[in-house]
């Protein structure tokens, strides 16, 4: 009897213990949860990166938004073949430029990932003219060069293209013009004259005026600012629109920037918002996704993680990703060793046990 209440006080010991156990957490920056996640995404070192890796669809706004956070920490020659990925880039332009239709978009992507790679043989030539071929007599510039009117953001697209090769943005005030057109009484900016404001048409709004004429001014810098404000939430983060229930990833980084464009004072709860954005960081994989509870786990993607980085870097607020920042990660080496540790404890408490009755 005794021998069997023995084995029963073992055999609950060693559950107890292994329930008990608790799960090992290995924490480090935020920051490296966040480049480990972008190198996750790589496809290859000399291909570019997926915007997702359940896509496995090599993106070229992914592939610059990786080289923008690896740069900015400093890892692009352990990450990245440059040459390689040069090459890559390189060819995937010339195919761009020998087909019928391609988007300012994609451009803007490739020709920001060489720069960063310190790329500096485009076909400025093929690419001027391309651009030319978008601009729209009565202001701003179309998404494709078979397009037939401007949109906002396809302008700003294509400034900054211009830029990116070094070459002058043609009719500047002409193009200035048609964007001050498209602000509303309300402050913000539709994609186009006379449609309703959205704050990513705004945001775009405001930086295509920079770059066209930093001396011009806004026409109701209060009210934009305003505007922005209004989308904000209680929980942190700002809506896509004053009817959404919930901020997103995309719409904070839009409304933070407006705001920190022209009073970076006027945030509605700058600390709130960070916390926010912060609560986005993603415990399985190390990035940032808009959903964030127990019941809706969504996967990060390159690109929410990369406008969570923007937005807190407009926010003065990197620093927060040197925070050590915990996953639940088991170490098989030290579990082992616990698991070996409990069963030498036993093991002796038997021994002990039986020669106390002899």
């Amino acid at each position: 009897m005794k021998k069997r209440n023995l084995s029963l006080v073992v055999i609950l010991f060693s559950l107890v213990s292994l329930l008990c156990l608790s799960p090992l957490v290995a924490a480090k920056a935020r920051k490296s949860y966040i480049t480990d996640f972008i190198i996750e995404n790589r496809i290859s070192k000399s291909e570019g990166f997926t915007n997702s890796i359940d896509e496995q669809i090599i993106s070229f706004e992914a592939t610059f938004y990786s080289l923008e956070i690896l740069n900015s920490y400093g890892l692009i020659n352990q990450e990245i073949d440059v040459s390689g990925l040069q090459s890559t880039l390189s060819e995937d332009l010339t195919d761009m430029l020998s087909s019928e239709e391609f988007s300012q978009y994609d451009l803007f992507y490739i020709l920001s990932s060489l720069e960063i790679l310190g790329y500096d043989s485009t076909p400025d030539v093929a690419i001027e003219s391309y651009l030319n071929q978008t601009e729209i007599a009565t202001g701003g510039f179309a998404y494709t060069n078979t397009s037939s009117s401007s949109t906002l953001i396809s302008t700003y697209f294509a400034l900054r293209n211009y830029q990116l090769i070094g070459i002058e943005i043609p009719n500047r005030t002409l193009h200035l013009n048609w964007i001050l057109m498209c602000n509303n009484s309300d402050g913000g900016f539709g994609g186009k004259i006379s449609l309703n404001s959205t704050l990513l048409n705004t945001f775009y709004a405001i930086l295509s005026i920079d770059i066209l004429d930093e001396s011009t001014s806004l026409p109701d810098t209060s009210a934009t600012i305003s505007y922005a404000q209004s989308f904000y939430s209680i929980l942190g983060g700002y809506k896509p629109d004053l009817s959404a229930s919930s901020p997103l990833l995309s719409s904070t980084h839009s409304a933070v920037n407006i705001i920190s464009s022209i009073n970076p004072n006027a945030y509605n709860d700058q600390t709130a918002t960070i916390n926010w954005i912060l609560d986005r960081q993603n415990t399985i994989d190390g990035g940032f996704s808009d959903v964030h509870s127990a019941l809706q786990e969504q996967k990060s993607s390159v690109s929410s993680t990369y406008l969570a980085y923007e937005s807190l870097n407009t926010l003065d607020a990197l620093g927060y990703l040197d925070q050590q920042f915990g996953r639940v990660e088991f170490n098989w080496v030290v579990l082992l060793g616990l698991l070996v540790g409990i069963g030498v404890v036993i093991a002796l408490g038997v021994y002990l046990w039986n020669k106390r009755k002899l």
